[in-house]
C-alpha cells in the first residue's frame, strides 16, 4: 500500500503501520492511497481519495472532484 504523505492523508500512515500493514510513504500523482490488487486480468492498481465531508461537498460543487477522479 502506498500513501501520499502530503496533507490530507499522512495521518493514515502511522495507524495502518501499527496494524502491521506494509505502508510506503510517497507522493502520488493522484489520490491519497494506492493499493495493488489482483484483478481478473492480473495486477490492478486501486486508487482511493480520502475526503472529509466539508471538503467533499466543496469539491463536488466546484468540479474539483471530477478532475481528481479523472486523474486517478
Amino acid at each position: 500500500m502506498r500513501i501520499d504523505h502530503r496533507a490530507g492523508s499522512r495521518e493514515l500512515i502511522a495507524p495502518l503501520q501499527s496494524l502491521g500493514l506494509p505502508v510506503e510513504s510517497v507522493v502520488l500523482p493522484a489520490g491519497d492511497v494506492e493499493i495493488l490488487g489482483n484483478g481478473p486480468g492480473g495486477p490492478l492498481l486501486v486508487g482511493v481519495e480520502v475526503k472529509k465531508l466539508p471538503d467533499l461537498i466543496a469539491c463536488v460543487r466546484n468540479g474539483r472532484f471530477a478532475e481528481q477522479l479523472r486523474a486517478m
